[in-house]
């Protein structure tokens, strides 16, 4: 890229640093060419984070008045939930705060019930199993549905697009680029104002070369440096797809600017993949161990709901090609790392708080190949009687804790089992979810999670696809 009259110092560095320096791309992952066809059986990914650990019981995962009665969990709506029919013969209670997801009720599936973790209750710990498989950190899932597949006509040059931050240990996102849809539009007009990108111009040379130099040696500096000086090299693919993509956002929201921007990249061979972190707003403090946090519960499942809601939307109003939408060729997936204890020991019942719980989540996943409008899973305590089993008592011995019933994967059912002892194999686990979406996206079953450590592949919830 040369500089043109227009371009002052500092807009060059900004350009820089924002579209070139952090696309830090490896030479031995280039299976991307200049030229980009859509594909003909196009499948993007979306996933759709909220940090913190949300408490499902204001979700899809909700508890009769009766239990807060007795004592047993908070209910800050002082409302009873309502029953929320799948197709697959499931069902879960709802709040009434889900209304505004009844229009997209057959475009996603609620998977219950899913065990996280029976010992680790961290939130960077069950961040992390989602992401990579282990609790201590390592690759990201995401990469794995740009890089591998025996279906994928084309790599993309970048692994994701990410809005908002996660906090997991993560050794594989050197291309999952930090972007939001404004900085997107500055990208895209500063690039049209530019001239093309040039890498044999004295300055882009001199920098080229010097990023190389320094990526001689052994350690984390030459490495970054080395990773900048190959980033260097893509480039100009990438500014070429960006100068087809569209920064003239119509949404009113920041999540639907993203989703539109997001079916820029997809179309135009940009990216495979989007992150949104939901944060800001009622969403402040998620983590709500005191009672005055909890109590604004209702209000941040709102906030949660209405914002999925229009990505939803989103997803559904913009087109990708003549006949299929957004919604069409993405899978999405929403969830947080872990659910919330019913109530706090020895606090009242209307004066507590809530903490982890890693025994139970509620995910929610939809979009391409996944069969909307059912209900996976289910969860233990649902009446006042608690009627739990030894396995359960065995990891929650103050019994505060929701954990996720025993799966019959055979049939894609909960059972009413009351197990003696904890078998992650008997259980739909976080292991088993990311399974199911490797297989949607054909991810290669040697790359497949296990349930426990050095077992099999956890089993795939088959029912889920399509």
């Amino acid at each position: 890229m040369e500089l043109d009259s227009n371009t002052s110092r500092r807009d060059f560095v900004r350009m820089l640093v924002a579209g070139i320096g952090a696309l830090y791309i490896p030479r031995w992952s280039w299976a991307f060419s200049n030229v980009h066809k859509p594909e003909a059986d196009p499948h993007f990914f979306l996933q759709i984070f909220v940090q913190g650990g949300l408490d499902p019981s204001y979700f899809f995962d909700a508890r009769p008045l009766e239990m807060t009665a007795a004592g047993k969990i908070q209910n800050y709506t002082g409302e009873d939930p309502q029953v929320w029919k799948g197709a697959n013969g499931g069902q879960c209670l709802a709040t009434k705060i889900m209304d505004p997801l009844l229009p997209f009720k057959d475009k996603f599936s609620i998977l219950n019930g899913v065990v996280m973790s029976s010992s680790l209750d961290g939130h960077d710990q069950c961040e992390n199993l989602m992401l990579t498989g282990d609790a201590f950190g390592g690759e990201s899932f995401v990469p794995s549905f740009n890089r591998v597949g025996s279906q994928r006509k084309e790599e993309m040059p970048l692994d994701a697009i990410q809005s908002g931050t996660l906090f997991a240990n993560l050794n594989n996102v050197s291309r999952i680029i930090p972007l939001s849809s404004a900085s997107a539009a500055i990208i895209a007009e500063k690039l049209k104002k530019s001239k093309p990108f040039d890498l044999k111009s004295p300055l882009l040379n001199f920098l080229h070369a010097r990023m190389e130099k320094n990526g001689g040696g052994k350690g984390r500096f030459s490495n970054g440096s080395l990773a900048m000086a190959e980033g260097f090299e893509t480039s100009p693919i990438i500014s070429e797809r960006l100068l087809k993509a569209s920064g003239d956002f119509k949404a009113t929201t920041e999540e639907g600017k993203f989703v539109e921007m997001l079916g820029s990249f997809f179309l135009n061979g940009i990216t495979r993949c989007g992150i949104l972190s939901l944060a800001g707003n009622d969403l402040s403090n998620v983590d709500c161990h005191d009672a005055a946090s909890a109590k604004k519960m209702p209000a941040m499942a709102k906030e949660v709901v209405t914002r999925v809601s229009n990505i939803f939307k989103g997803l559904q109003d913009t087109p990708y090609d003549a006949n299929r939408s957004l919604l069409d060729v993405t899978t999405v997936m929403f969830a947080s790392e872990f659910s919330r204890t019913m109530r706090i020991t020895g606090s009242k019942i209307d004066e507590t708080g809530t903490n982890h719980n890693a025994l139970n989540n509620s995910i929610w996943l939809g979009g391409k190949g996944i069969r909307g409008g059912c209900v996976f899973g289910a969860s233990d305590g649902t009446d006042a009687k608690m009627e739990l089993s030894a396995a359960h008592k065995a990891v929650d011995s103050e019994m505060v804790k929701i954990m996720g019933k025993p799966f019959d994967f055979t049939n894609g059912i909960p059972k009413d089992d009351l197990p003696a002892t904890y078998d992650a194999t008997h259980y739909l686990n976080i292991a088993s979810v990311m399974n199911t979406l490797f297989t949607s996206f054909d991810v290669p079953t040697a790359m497949h999670r296990s349930a426990t450590r050095n077992g099999a592949p956890a089993p795939i919830l088959k029912q889920l696809l399509i």
